[in-house]
C-alpha cells in the first residue's frame, strides 16, 4: 500500500540524532537508525522545555503504574 506524500507541513525539529549498533552476527555490518522529536502543532522550544518535565513525570507515573499492576 503507498503512503500519500503530505505537502506543505511544517514542524519544529526537537531533537535529531543517530544511533548507530554493531551487527551481533557480522563484524562487518551494523544499523544506523535516524531518531528524531518533531512538533507538528505549533508550539515553540520554548514551550517545551517549559512543559517537558512534566510530560516526562507523567510517562513515568504512566509506567510505574503499568509496573506496578503486573
Amino acid at each position: 500500500e503507498k503512503a500519500e506524500k503530505l505537502s506543505d507541513v511544517k514542524s519544529n525539529t526537537l531533537r535529531s540524532f543517530y544511533l548507530i549498533e554493531p551487527s551481533s552476527t557480522n563484524l562487518n555490518k551494523c544499523t544506523v537508525y535516524h531518531l528524531y522529536r518533531a512538533d507538528y502543532l505549533g508550539f515553540s522550544t520554548e514551550w517545551y522545555n517549559k512543559i517537558q518535565v512534566h510530560i516526562l513525570k507523567s510517562y513515568l507515573l504512566n509506567l510505574k503504574d503499568c509496573l506496578i499492576k503486573k
